[in-house]
């Protein structure tokens, strides 16, 4: 990474963010990402651990696995429609993320991808989703409230591991398979 890389100009015709382009540039806080992006790769901003605001555009259908991992100063996210996977890993370990707003695109949230979010306090699964991955929302200390959608049919192994303060919870009707330790330690 590039370690004293604080203020990035990104060209407004750029469409696509690569794998690992950005990760590891700690002091990384200022970042507008350009309206025509529409991918952003695989830990592109992984441990850009400056940030404090992100927008993600509008445009954007693609995020890659462990695409904000690690951002541990965002504080909230607004996950665009259009996007369809919320990919592994892709916010873990953002431990100040307090805020997070899924999508009606969204069918599945995967492993891993809120893991340790330790200050999310509340989560909305939107209607669409039919899958919540392994670990998905594990070691969320915080989090307190899940509402679950009727298109849910898998919640995956471990997938809220460790949710302390979750004191009850609703799995609907449509949910035909609960992973081993699914609810463990909550």
């Amino acid at each position: 990474g590039c370690f004293e890389l604080k203020t990035l100009n990104i060209p407004s015709k750029l469409t696509v963010i690569e794998d690992d382009v950005f990760a590891f540039c700690y002091n990384l806080s200022n970042v507008k990402l350009p309206e025509g992006l529409t991918s952003i790769g695989h830990a592109a901003f992984t441990n850009c651990q400056a940030f404090t605001e992100l927008t993600i555009p509008k445009g954007v259908t693609k995020l890659g696995a462990g695409a904000f991992e690690g951002c541990k100063n965002i504080t909230s996210i607004e996950i665009p429609e259009g996007v369809t996977i919320i990919d592994e890993f892709t916010f873990t370990a953002c431990t100040n993320l307090k805020n997070v707003k899924i999508p009606d695109s969204v069918t599945t949230i995967g492993y891993q991808a809120f893991d340790a979010c330790v200050s999310l306090t509340s989560i909305v699964i939107p209607n669409s989703v039919t899958s919540i991955g392994s670990s998905a929302f594990s070691y969320c200390t915080a989090l307190t409230s899940v509402e679950m959608p009727n298109s849910l049919i898998g919640i995956g192994e471990y997938a809220f591991q460790s949710c302390t303060s979750l004191a009850s919870i609703e799995i609907p009707n449509s949910v035909t398979s609960i992973g081993y330790y699914a609810f463990y330690y909550c």
